[in-house]
């Protein structure tokens, strides 16, 4: 599955969750949230839960090997780099937030197998 895709999906279900509880007085504060992704100081309960997290980033199965994680980060890259979505500025941001992701979770795996 596109992982725009993905992202829009996770995105409209949390607005649609959050605007059916009325969990804030503002819907539109509500959306622009969820749409910046701004759940970057998600508190993990466990390191098993961030690493399972880092591994759906890559679009893994929970252990794979070093280099299934290096191939996979390099395929995500070139499909996901800013500076190919540089028409479309939404999509930039969104391709932004996801290769931040995608970093953090090949720095993590790096420090770990190496």
């Amino acid at each position: 599955m596109d992982l725009f895709k993905r992202v829009y999906d996770i995105a409209s279900a949390e607005v649609k969750s959050r605007l059916s509880r009325n969990e804030t007085s503002s819907e539109g504060a509500s959306f622009q949230h969820v749409a910046s992704g701004d759940d970057d100081d998600k508190i993990y309960s466990s390191e098993m839960e961030r690493e399972v997290a880092y591994y759906a980033n890559l679009e893994l199965n929970y252990g794979a090997s070093f280099d299934q994680i290096k191939t996979s980060y390099k395929r995500l890259m070139k499909r996901y780099h800013p500076d190919l979505h540089h028409g479309d500025p939404e999509k930039k941001r969104i391709a932004d937030k996801i290769v931040s992701r995608l970093n953090e979770a090949y720095r993590y795996f790096s420090g770990k197998f190496r």
